[in-house]
């Protein structure tokens, strides 16, 4: 019956929020290059998408305590491992989450 815990991590990360479809994003602070679409190629979709270190795989899904699943499907130039960047829709819900440390449940990769 354990082997199954095995395979799950449990972790304190620190989150942000980015909003690449606000009107008033800004360019190589909310996104790089085209504003709808994730470093995976994957549409961004507030609310779902999130960017991580390089440590997680692209379409991981991660449980952040208090704020539900997000999917893996970006990356940005200050997202390291440790780190979690959460697509939401505007920029004034951004600046409200701010910088706050995150309990998040994931599988581990292979």
């Amino acid at each position: 019956m354990q082997d199954w815990l095995d395979e799950w991590e449990v972790d304190v990360w620190e989150a942000t929020s980015y909003a690449p479809l606000d009107p008033r994003a800004v360019p190589g602070m909310c996104y790089s290059g085209d504003p709808t679409i994730t470093a995976s190629g994957a549409k961004v979709i507030p609310y779902v998408t999130a960017a991580a270190g390089r440590d997680i795989p692209y379409e991981t899904l991660v449980r952040i305590r208090s704020v539900g699943f997000r999917k893996i499907t970006d990356r940005g130039g200050r997202i390291g491992n440790g780190y979690i960047d959460l697509a939401v829709q505007t920029r004034d819900e951004a600046f409200a989450w701010g910088r706050r440390q995150v309990k998040v449940v994931y599988k581990k990769p292979k």
